[in-house]
């Protein structure tokens, strides 16, 4: 049994055409995160958490975004996926940006 379940739908490693009907194309990581976060929530049927991965690092690849706008869009897709929350990984310790994201979302 799992008490949490942590995807790892990182948009760096999907292709350039994948959910390309969406536009603007900044968007798409809101889309892949929100959909990433549906199905386990909805394959768990409440018997488990869903708490993905999200990139904590600068990431400029192609249409996905870049900075803080790409963390905001993981962020949010997760949430109104139906996520419990969500964790940041980063290679190069970064954490100061999702930090500053986190605050300038859900602090009034």
């Amino acid at each position: 049994f799992a008490d949490v379940v942590s995807p790892m739908h990182y948009s760096s490693h999907f292709g350039d055409n994948y959910l390309d009907h969406i536009q603007p194309r900044e968007k798409r990581t809101y889309e892949l995160l929100k959909l990433g976060s549906e199905r386990p929530v909805r394959m768990g049927q409440g018997r488990f958490q869903v708490r993905p991965w999200l990139q904590a690092f600068r990431i400029k690849i192609g249409i996905w975004g870049y900075g803080e706008p790409y963390m905001q869009n993981q962020i949010l897709g997760s949430i109104a996926g139906g996520a419990n929350g969500y964790q940041f990984w980063g290679p190069i310790q970064e954490f100061y940006i999702p930090g500053r994201v986190q605050k300038e979302l859900f602090t009034e």
